[in-house]
């Protein structure tokens, strides 16, 4: 059974109408979402682009956004990086046939934000390279991510936490930003197990810009960093770490 145009398009507007609510129906949303993507299971991937098909991509387009959203709301990156490798399609490979969508760079920079946020940072910078220098310090959902990196990678990571992280240009960036933060937070672990012998107790928190004490007994735990005299952290040897 052929699914016509028009009932497709009230499905859709019934589903942005959902999700931009403030507590979305995450399941009924989930549901729509399917219904949608079976309906336009064919479209996504259109290998010509013709005028009389340019509706039916702007549709598969706004589909897919509402696919990430939905993603970013239930905070699953991993749906949402399926979603993100489709529209990459509409946001590249169509960028000729299709005008700018206006939720594109926003959820171009929470890719690339959830890119940072699993630390896969060579990813990071392949898919800058796709992106126009002016768009990247101009738009504030691009320059977001990049500052963030930028803070990191010079070490500035109060710059990070305190500042960037704590004013993301959309709540949608919220999930990610989190994220990021114990990342950062990881690899700062990492860094002063190189850097210093042990860490006093007393000053865990701070060097870690956390009062999160579920965060400092998860991260003690997966480091095996030992607690001496109840004093000071040291660092288990590789050795020690596999045993």
């Amino acid at each position: 059974m052929l699914v016509s145009e028009s009932d497709s398009e009230k499905k859709l507007v019934q589903l942005k109408g959902l999700l931009s609510l403030d507590k979305p129906d995450l399941e009924r949303c989930g549901l729509l979402l399917r219904e949608l993507n079976i309906d336009f299971l064919d479209k996504t991937f259109l290998p010509i682009v013709d005028e009389t098909k340019l509706t039916e991509l702007h549709l598969a387009r706004d589909v897919l956004e509402c696919g990430a959203i939905w993603c970013i709301l239930k905070e699953d990156h991993q749906c949402f990086n399926r979603y993100m490798a489709q529209l990459k399609h509409f946001y590249f490979d169509l960028k000729q046939h299709l005008p700018t969508s206006p939720r594109q760079y926003e959820i171009i920079g929470a890719h690339l934000l959830n890119l940072l946020s699993q630390n896969r940072v060579p990813d990071f910078h392949s898919e800058l390279e796709l992106l126009d220098c002016a768009s990247l310090h101009n738009n504030r959902f691009l320059a977001y991510p990049v500052l963030l990196e930028q803070y990191i990678v010079e070490g500035r990571t109060n710059k990070a936490f305190f500042e960037a992280c704590q004013n993301p240009p959309t709540p949608y960036y919220a999930f990610f930003s989190r994220i990021l933060e114990n990342t950062t937070r990881r690899n700062m672990a990492v860094c002063i197990e190189m850097s210093f012998t042990c860490i006093p107790k007393e000053d865990v928190k701070r060097i870690f810009f956390t009062d999160d004490d579920q965060f400092i007994e998860e991260l003690v735990a997966e480091r095996h960093w030992i607690l001496e005299k109840e004093k000071a952290f040291s660092y288990a040897t590789e050795l020690e770490r596999i045993i």
